[in-house]
């Protein structure tokens, strides 16, 4: 089971003016959230600084994606903050906007069930909403997942992990939702049920090859060498440059199509809906709906909670082993129980996958149980041959297949001892090169060299030491190595990571207890 998560770490200033938050997703995941507040007129001066530094200030601030933060905004809590940074436990850093969408009373009651929303100022503005008294809802998306700040504890709270205080008993979860007010009210609080991935454009591929340091130093030092008039050596270094690049963009943007294919899943589902059946496509399944479980799905849309009747599945996605596992109803206990923060459904030891159904896997059977007076809209359904009934808790990339893509899309990163060694090699070079460059400067100046010629022969004197070469010659490498993975269906929309395919040197393969 998923260790219950630690108590989330707040901090405040002496003034009470910043705040700072820790979240555990996961078991492995931990992320730290701190409000920011932008200053209109530093801002202004930002902007005019990488005009005048001809966008050279732009391009550190996007390499180090704090220096625009530092200089921009300052600490502020979250009720007051315009933009959020958040940092992993590998100390990578995200810089997102914080929104405020306007939501009735209604709403906010049903998204966080301790707000006592009589005691919060409505905001002033009452024309949004046909003129009835409305809330902010302050919230920011990060990685496809949502946070919402709760006006209660003035704390975020993660979306996927949101349960209904009404899911207590079968009787009051086999009512379903509404009608299409509640449906749509969900919809737009969980959003939709697909896994839509948002591919970069191939301009912004580009841009995040073009702007990388190695690329950047390359552009630099092809620039140098034509005032120097080594044109054929810098058109080389350019047409190996571009080459790998442009091979690099084509195989990631194939890598992005091919996993958008296998993400989307689309197929007819009749649902329980204002007391009444109808079928709608899987994209339009809400969190809280009501819907019937059968074999012609082929696929489990979303993750379930199964209430009525029983089920066969395939959970060879989660487990890699192709065993079919056996579902049956969730009792009275075991809903009011569930809880998304502390029990993860996919672990077997913590008993929720007898009943939980997993997005993405395979309805092998489905059975109708028996009817009981507590029943109720389950005896309206047509038709002769009834599967299982189950409760949607999770959609879209809340789902355990939308975790899994997010997996891909986000992976943990990895150092080796080879790239720490490489980046120690290419600092002790730089370190040479920089005592290269200052005698070749003092040298050439006590010989009366024009200060074109003392810094042309300078800063070639620096190429030298630090090879441009050297990132045209590995991204070669890599964009072969991506071409004979993809000839054997293997796709890569991270081209670092092909590195880690040569670190294999085991393969285990257990198809049971060794006796």
């Amino acid at each position: 089971p998923r260790r219950p998560p630690r108590a989330p770490v707040v901090s405040f200033s002496g003034d009470g003016r910043t705040q700072a938050q820790s979240v555990e997703l996961d078991d492995e995941l931990t992320v730290n959230i701190q409000g920011f507040t932008t200053s209109s007129l530093w801002a202004a001066l930002f902007r005019l600084l990488g005009a005048l530094t001809f966008g050279l200030l732009f391009l550190l601030s996007r390499w180090f994606t704090d220096l625009r933060l530092r200089l921009t905004a300052r600490p502020a809590a979250f009720e007051t903050a315009d933009t959020v940074r958040v940092e992993t436990v590998w100390r990578e850093s995200t810089i997102v906007p914080l929104l405020d969408t306007p939501v009735d009373a209604e709403t906010l009651q049903e998204i966080f069930a301790d707000v006592a929303v009589s005691e919060l100022p409505p905001c002033r503005q009452r024309c949004l909403l046909g003129g009835r008294p409305h809330y902010h809802l302050r919230h920011f998306s990060y990685r496809y997942m949502r946070f919402s700040l709760n006006p209660c504890t003035k704390l975020f709270d993660v979306d996927a992990f949101w349960k209904d205080p009404l899911w207590l008993s079968s009787a009051a979860s086999l009512r379903g939702l509404d009608g299409l007010v509640a449906v749509a009210r969900r919809r737009n609080l969980f959003g939709t049920n697909e896994i839509a991935i948002r591919e970069k454009s191939t301009l912004e591929l580009l841009v995040d090859e073009v702007l990388h340091p190695f690329f950047v130093f390359q552009i630099a030092s092809m620039v140098l060498w034509c005032l120097d008039s080594y044109y054929y050596y810098a058109a080389c270094i350019l047409a190996i440059s571009t080459g790998s690049a442009v091979t690099t963009l084509m195989d990631m943007k194939e890598s992005y199509a091919r996993l958008r294919s296998i993400s989307k899943f689309s197929c007819p589902v009749s649902v329980f809906r204002g007391g009444q059946w109808e079928v709608v496509a899987s994209e339009d399944l809400a969190v809280g709906d009501l819907f019937e479980v059968t074999t012609g799905m082929g696929l489990v849309p979303c993750d379930a909670v199964l209430l009525h009747g029983d089920c066969i599945t395939n959970e060879s996605m989660l487990t890699g082993e192709s065993v079919p596992v056996s579902k049956t109803p969730a009792s009275e206990a075991e809903l009011r129980a569930m809880d998304f923060r502390t029990r993860d459904p996919s672990s077997t030891t913590a008993g929720m996958s007898r009943y939980f159904l997993f997005s993405g896997t395979k309805i092998v059977r489905s059975r109708s149980g028996a009817l009981s007076d507590r029943d109720g809209g389950l005896a309206q359904r047509a038709g002769a041959d009834h599967g299982a009934v189950a409760l949607a808790v999770r959609v879209g990339f809340n789902t355990t297949k939308g975790a899994l893509v997010r997996s891909i899309l986000f992976p943990k990163p990895h150092t080796f001892q080879f790239y720490r060694d490489s980046f120690r090699f290419i600092g002790v070079l730089s370190l040479i090169a920089s005592l290269g460059f200052l005698a070749s400067v003092y040298n050439s100046y006590r010989f009366g060299e024009s200060w074109k010629n003392i810094l042309v022969r300078a800063l070639d004197l620096i190429t030298i030491v630090v090879p441009p070469a050297l990132p045209a010659t590995m991204a070669v490498g890599v964009s072969f190595s991506m071409s004979r993975l993809k000839k054997q269906g293997i796709f890569c929309i991270s081209p670092p990571r092909v590195n880690i395919c040569g670190k294999i040197q085991v393969n285990w393969l257990s198809f049971g207890p060794i006796i």
